[in-house]
């Protein structure tokens, strides 16, 4: 039988073992004699009590991970335990394994590390191979000449990088690496370290490397030209390619001569099926088929990647300042709003594979009707992974180079070896991510401006330089210098009062404005796009519970030393006391914060939305956490579970919604009051209809209500005429603005009084619950029998959660419901991953019974 010649991989991620060392002690220890079961005698000298101590650990994952895993520092996501763990950056680790080449005659043997974070030293036998440096960055190491059989691998890692920590200096940040982690305000110091991607073992007598792939759709997206360039190494005859469409079928195939060591070659697909984004169309997805062969037609290596055929490009803003840049996203040439979050490392301890949670965290996302998700500069050049999850859930990504701004100095070192590094990392990382449709943007990095607060641009020599790479590697995609792009950073209602043609991309801001001001810098922001900003809010409870121990949870604020460690900057606990007239207890406590939240954030997506196409898009900040803190910015607490905040907004970015303008949810005792109703319709339908606003009390009364005949065209915004309600002296102190337009509905509470005090006063609603189950799909009605509504009824994933993570999830249509008297809603659940015998719902609310509802 002739031998297979097909390029083989050999996976050795999964155990190996590791120890500590203080800087350079490995070179005098028994590191480099391999593992545990090693025979070998020879090697450097070893120094009496640097040879034991060799422990448990996990490749791809983190230092801290794996000693926390150990036993050796406790759970660092509990209380202020993350401080015990930082003395592990500070040491070299060790890592090693033993790994067997095959007696399969092929010709060489390339071993490859997807990170090593922040770089290190590879052994084989005892012998140097390779040093490395820079987190993103892959690297292979030549093994051609080892004998079959067994070896030592032997990887030392660095201490970690010094960088500064988020209140510094940018122009200190002398390496492309991940900030975070020194310490943010969403993220104590956790500084990681560790081998932490993949590290395989390619055995080849030729292989591929890339693909690039460029697409050349016509204008009418009648057909698309894909062309597709690979590397060769080793000697071939011939590479075989052959793309199948979404449903499987082969469109298009072609081969091609190899004579060199690179090989192009281009195929027609007709009438392709695009990728659209989420909420306009499918995602559609082909895949690239590749088969090296010899001249035997022997298959050499044999590679699949996806791609997707579509345009996006940024576009002008009619009427913008004409030294705005283009925020306008067109899509396959359909302008469509930014319906976006900001998106962060899913954990501090970034290199543990975490599959199961960032499947159920994009698909939060794309059920809350998200298109694109910014990745911050201060984390990570994100995975293959995400990119991947992202292509298929269609959401774009806005992928930023890591750079951040420092709060004390925000410009980046201008040093000509830092500008160099800086060059040579884009280029090794822009080809790794071109295959991907959802990558939509570049970006220089995070809030980068000069000492005067002015964001930057290219005339930076660091931002050139990645700007000058980007041209020249993938000239198809948009770019940013920085996020915000100016030429204002903030969006304030000084910043609108002094100019307001000046806010252009803008952040800002972060805290709840107030019950009142909230609502006015919603009605008067004139930016052109808001890609960051964001309101504080109280994690879970369950959260809270299962990261805070008894005997620390002294407090809710930021008094407290186990609160201020996690997410001091975002306690805004006495302001949600007053806001609810005070006294509140620990529950209380986080239904008010995640109300005002909620509120909060959709108030300021309204305000961007409703502008559209003058506004191009609204990313909030944030939609993840890296950590399980007490308070932060996030709309989804760090097990995946969603707080208030993602439901509103989630509501907010449906396709087509309504929306309500009005001056308070809190009006101190008027006699009347207005609201501005509109609609936004992202739909390719015309929408018309009466849009049909009314005002209930909290004791079941319907106070008013009022029509505006209303058609909206596709892509729009309609605006109706302002509606003015008179409120009665003798209404309840809670009310309910209800609206509904062309099967769209929408509500919001209000207050008659300073406070939002009332909502915690109202009487029990006579709320019936009852559940319908059909295979992994729930249908759970809610009824309120008696004339009291039932306010923000929040229906939450009842199982335990802690370590191990609990896996699967709940997705929920809609939550966080206000049921009118005599009235009654449906709420769809579906089950993913989660046994039948384990599902259950808990309901709450600010005025129903709590209880636990089952499927049985």
């Amino acid at each position: 039988m002739e031998r297979s010649r097909l390029r083989r991989t050999i996976d050795l991620d999964g155990e190996w073992e590791r120890r500590d060392f203080i800087d350079e002690a490995w070179r005098w220890s028994d590191a480099l004699r391999g593992s545990a079961d090693s025979s070998a005698e020879d090697g450097p000298p070893v120094k009496a009590g640097l040879s034991s101590g060799w422990r448990p650990a996990h490749v791809p994952g983190s230092a801290i991970d794996d000693a926390w895993r150990a036993g050796e520092i406790p759970n660092p996501y509990v209380d202020r335990n993350s401080l015990a763990a930082e003395w592990i950056p500070e040491r070299t680790w060790a890592y090693r394994r033993r790994f067997m080449i095959p007696a399969d005659g092929l010709d060489r043997s390339v071993l490859r590390f997807d990170g090593i974070d922040p770089g290190g030293v590879v052994f084989v036998d005892r012998e140097e191979i390779g040093q490395h440096r820079g987190m993103f960055l892959p690297l292979e190491l030549e093994l051609t000449g080892l004998e079959p059989g067994s070896h030592d691998l032997v990887v030392v890692v660095d201490r970690a990088t010094w960088l500064p920590s988020q209140v510094s200096r940018t122009e200190l940040a002398r390496e492309h690496h991940s900030r975070m982690a020194y310490g943010w305000d969403f993220c104590p110091r956790l500084v990681h370290s560790g081998i932490w991607r993949s590290v395989h073992l390619d055995r080849f007598d030729a292989r591929l490397g890339g693909p690039r792939i460029a697409i050349d759709l016509a204008s009418d997206h009648g057909v698309a030209n894909v062309a597709v360039e690979c590397s060769i190494e080793g000697d071939a005859a011939t590479l075989h390619a052959a793309v199948i469409d979404p449903v499987g079928s082969l469109v298009a195939a072609d081969d091609a001569i190899v004579d060199g060591d690179r090989v192009s070659l281009g195929l027609t697909v007709e009438r392709p099926v695009l990728w659209w984004p989420n909420g306009i169309g499918q995602a559609g997805l082909y895949r690239l088929d590749l088969r090296l062969q010899d001249a035997e037609g022997q298959s050499l290596d044999e590679r699949s990647t996806t791609f997707g055929i579509r345009t996006v490009e940024l576009a002008p803003i009619e009427g913008a300042a004409s030294d705005a840049r283009p925020y306008t996203l067109v899509v396959n040439g359909r302008a469509t709003w930014i319906r976006g979050w900001n998106w962060v490392p899913m954990d501090a301890a970034y290199g543990v594979p975490r599959p199961q949670r960032r499947h159920r965290l994009i698909e939060l996302l794309r059920r809350a009707n998200v298109n694109m998700l910014r990745v911050w500069g201060g984390g990570l050049i994100e995975s293959d992974g995400f990119y991947d999850a992202c292509d298929r859930a269609g959401i774009m990504v806005w992928q930023e180079f890591i750079q951040s701004s420092s709060g004390v100095a925000n410009t980046p070192s201008d040093d000509p070896g830092f500008v160099e590094l800086m060059r040579s990392e884009a280029e090794a990382i822009i080809p790794l991510r071109g295959h991907h449709p959802s990558l939509a943007i570049w970006c220089g990095g995070n809030e980068l401006a000069d000492p005067d607060g002015r964001p930057l641009d290219d005339r930076h020599p660091v931002l050139a330089a990645l700007h000058d790479a980007l041209t020249r590697l993938d000239p198809t995609r948009a770019w940013f210098p920085t996020s915000p792009s100016g030429p204002r950073f903030d969006n304030s209602l000084a910043a609108v009062a002094e100019d307001p043609a000046s806010l252009h991309d803008v952040h800002g801001p972060w805290e709840h404005q107030g019950l009142e001001e909230q609502h006015t810098l919603a009605a008067a922001t004139t930016s052109l796009l808001h890609s960051e900003f964001g309101v504080e809010g109280m994690t879970n409870l369950p959260a809270l519970r299962a990261t805070v121990t008894d005997a620390q949870r002294w407090g809710a604020d930021r008094s407290d030393p186990v609160m201020a460690h996690r997410g001091a900057w975002w306690n805004n606990e006495p302001f949600v006391q007053e806001a609810f007239g005070g006294g509140l207890s620990l529950e209380e406590l986080e239904r008010a914060s995640q109300h005002l939240q909620a509120d909060g954030l959709r108030t300021l997506v309204e305000g961007d939305r409703r502008r559209w196409p003058r506004n191009a898009g609204s990313l909030p900040w944030v939609f993840n956490e890296p950590f399980p803190n007490a308070w932060s910015n996030a709309a989804v607490d760090y097990f995946g579970v969603p707080k208030a905040a993602y439901h509103a907004v989630a509501e907010a970015y449906a396709p087509a919604a309504i929306g309500l303008s009005f001056a308070s949810q809190a009006l101190e005792g008027a006699d009347r009051f207005a609201v501005n109703p509109w609609v936004v319709n992202d739909t390719d339908e015309v929408l018309r209809g009466d849009l049909l606003v009314t005002l209930h009390d909290g004791a079941g009364r319907r106070i008013d209500d009022a029509r505006r005949p209303l058609e909206v065209a596709p892509n729009a915004v309609g605006t109706a005429r302002e509606i003015v309600f008179g409120v009665p002296g003798d209404a309840a102190d809670v009310l309910v603005l209800d609206a509904s337009f062309a099967g769209l509905s929408t509500r919001r509470l209000l207050s008659r009084t300073a406070t939002l005090a009332p909502m915690r006063g109202l009487a029990l609603a006579d709320l019936a619950a009852s559940v319908s189950v059909d295979g992994d799909r729930w249908t759970v009605r809610l009824r309120v029998t008696g004339a009291v509504p039932a306010l923000d009824v929040r229906l939450s994933d009842d199982r335990p959660i802690g370590w191990p993570e609990r896996p699967g999830a709940a997705y929920l249509d809609a939550n966080l419901v206000t049921v009118l008297g005599s009235e009654a809603r449906s709420i769809e659940v579906v089950w993913d991953d989660v046994t039948a015998s384990d599902r259950r719902l808990r309901l709450s609310g600010w005025n129903v019974a709590e209880r636990v509802l089952t499927g049985g």
